[in-house]
């Protein structure tokens, strides 16, 4: 809301951000498929008889057991879904699991991914949704048959049948974004500073996380009156809209767009 001139921005509470921790429940520990690769935290957890028993894995790398469980990985088609996806395989063909990784470019593929994926028998799937809530029917189809589901990157919606969530830490990227404006801007010392800043018109969770972790570092200064400025919606995320409302900006405050945060 605005006063003053100035934009009031309101906190986003925890319970809007979501988990942003393992869970603690002292029958539940962390599930960790990526190994060694830090770029990824995992914020919910299955229960302990579900965690992969490493003591095992000399047995089966000698050739002398072997896990028959089948994994089913669905993922879009993108340069970070593929480097997710050869993560994923390696990892768990090192384990002893047998993997099968597709990547779609529309939500009905990927169903029909998972259609297949169910029909060949695979235990698990590991699903990374185009659309987060046109995979319920055929998630559900996989839950009667007993296969477990991650949920991964886009968590699945009006759905019951996710064992786990696996996502990146969308709420500590926003921190770090706002720790860098406000070490950059020397907020500490500095007043007057106009910022506008620019979300996607969407309800979707991870936007929410990403800006509420900016904003636990830049509401103080907003609340204090050194950063005015406003919101500004974008349908779709659009980078034309995007782009036009940056130079409406530009063009109505008479800033060099070189020195406008």
């Amino acid at each position: 809301r605005r006063a003053g001139g100035k934009v009031c921005f309101k906190r986003i509470g925890s319970d809007e951000r979501g988990k942003r921790g393992i869970n603690d429940s002292p029958d539940r520990i962390p599930i960790s498929f990526l190994g060694r690769n830090r770029k990824y935290r995992f914020i919910t957890s299955i229960p302990k008889r579900k965690v992969i028993d490493r003591s095992d894995f000399s047995e089966i790398k000698s050739g002398k057991g072997k896990f028959m469980e089948k994994i089913g990985i669905v993922l879009p088609e993108s340069i970070s879904a593929y480097q997710a996806g050869n993560i994923m395989e390696n990892e768990l063909n090192a384990m002893g699991y047998e993997t099968l990784a597709k990547y779609g470019t529309s939500i009905q593929e990927q169903i029909q991914q998972i259609e297949d994926m169910i029909n060949m028998g695979c235990n698990l799937l590991i699903c990374w949704a185009i659309d987060s809530e046109a995979v319920q029917v055929v998630f559900e189809t996989a839950k009667e048959q007993g296969i477990e589901i991650i949920s991964f990157v886009r968590l699945a919606k009006n759905t019951d049948a996710i064992s786990c969530y696996v996502s990146f830490d969308y709420c500590n990227a926003g921190i770090l974004q706002g720790e860098y404006l406000r070490d950059k801007l020397d907020l500490d010392n500095m007043s007057d500073i106009r910022m506008a800043l620019f979300i996607p018109e969407t309800d979707d969770w991870q936007w929410k996380q990403l800006f509420s972790g900016v904003m636990e570092i830049l509401q103080v200064y907003f609340d204090d009156g050194k950063l005015m400025g406003e919101i500004n919606y974008i349908s779709d995320f659009n980078s034309e809209i995007a782009k036009r409302r940056m130079q409406e900006l530009i063009d109505e405050t008479g800033y060099d767009p070189y020195n406008l945060v």
